[in-house]
Parts: structure tokens; C-alpha cells; sequence
């Protein structure tokens, strides 16, 4: 069983004996969080854990650190950098080219969607051609049922 509530230190009282924490549920709880608050006050052990409202410093490491550029600042105010690292020149370079080749990817993604886009109108537009050859057929067909068949052509003085 585990849940986690909001709560508020209402008193903290250390004695000899045992420490008593007195908490007060902040905002609402559902009927599962009592539930399990009620089984675990049954057992009569409860592993909790403390966290603060706001966060601190010490709370946010970082993800990566790097080095930095290595390098000397001059009497004149000018920065030498330490030979085999990227300039800003080079990184300018490299992110230019970066953007170059996502707006490329990018292109080429939106033509082959074209190309699918229009290969499906193509081929809904051979369905509505099929669909008005057979309504075509399907005419011809009520009116030979209606009218008989048609006569045959080049011999108008044919008796019946």
C-alpha cells in the first residue's frame, strides 16, 4: 500500500520515549487514499517520507556538467583559446549546418507526405471512375430489360 498526500506539520512534540508528528491533510483526498491511510494507521507502521513545499538549491543537480572553454584572458582584454577546442566561430558553423540539414529532413518528410497524399487522390479518383462505369452498365442494362435488345446495325430492311 502506498498513496501520497499533501500535508501540513501542525506539531512536532520530541520526547524520551518517541517523537509525535501531528499532520493535517491539505486539500482533498479520494476514498482510495483513505482507504490505504486507514490500513496503514491499522498496522500501526507507516514508512514516510518528508519533502519541503519549496525547493532549494541543493534539490536541482544538474543533468551534465561540462568544462567550459579553456582559455586565457589577455592584459588587452582579448581571450586566447587553448589549442584543439571549437571556436565560436566553428560551433556557429556547426549549428548552421545542423539547422540546414533538420530543414532538409524536414522538406524531404513533407514530399514523400505529398506523394502519399496525392497517390490516395489518385486512387480515390480511379474508384469514382470505376463506380461510374458500372452505374453506366448497370443503365444500359435497366433499359435493354425495359426496351429489349438493341438492333443490330447496318441492316435497317431486317423483318420480324
Amino acid at each position: 500500500m502506498k498513496t501520497s498526500v499533501t500535508t501540513k506539520i501542525k506539531d512536532i512534540k520530541f520526547g524520551a520515549k518517541e517523537d509525535v508528528i501531528t499532520l493535517t491533510i491539505d486539500g482533498n483526498i479520494t476514498d482510495e487514499q483513505v482507504s490505504i491511510l486507514r490500513n496503514i494507521k491499522n498496522t500501526g507502521v507507516a514508512f514516510v517520507s518528508f519533502s519541503s513545499s519549496q525547493a532549494d538549491l541543493d534539490d536541482y543537480k544538474p543533468t551534465h556538467t561540462h568544462q567550459g572553454v579553456r582559455g586565457t584572458i589577455d592584459k588587452d582584454g582579448s581571450v586566447s583559446v587553448d589549442s584543439g577546442q571549437m571556436t565560436i566561430e566553428e560551433a556557429a558553423t556547426v549549428a548552421e549546418e545542423e539547422d540546414e540539414n533538420e530543414e532538409r529532413e524536414d522538406d524531404q518528410k513533407e514530399d514523400v507526405e505529398k506523394e502519399a497524399d496525392d497517390q490516395e487522390e489518385q486512387h480515390e479518383d480511379e474508384d469514382l471512375d470505376g463506380e461510374k462505369e458500372d452505374t453506366e452498365q448497370q443503365e444500359q442494362q435497366e433499359l435493354d430489360e425495359e426496351n429489349g435488345p438493341p438492333m443490330p446495325e447496318g441492316d435497317d430492311n431486317q423483318s420480324f
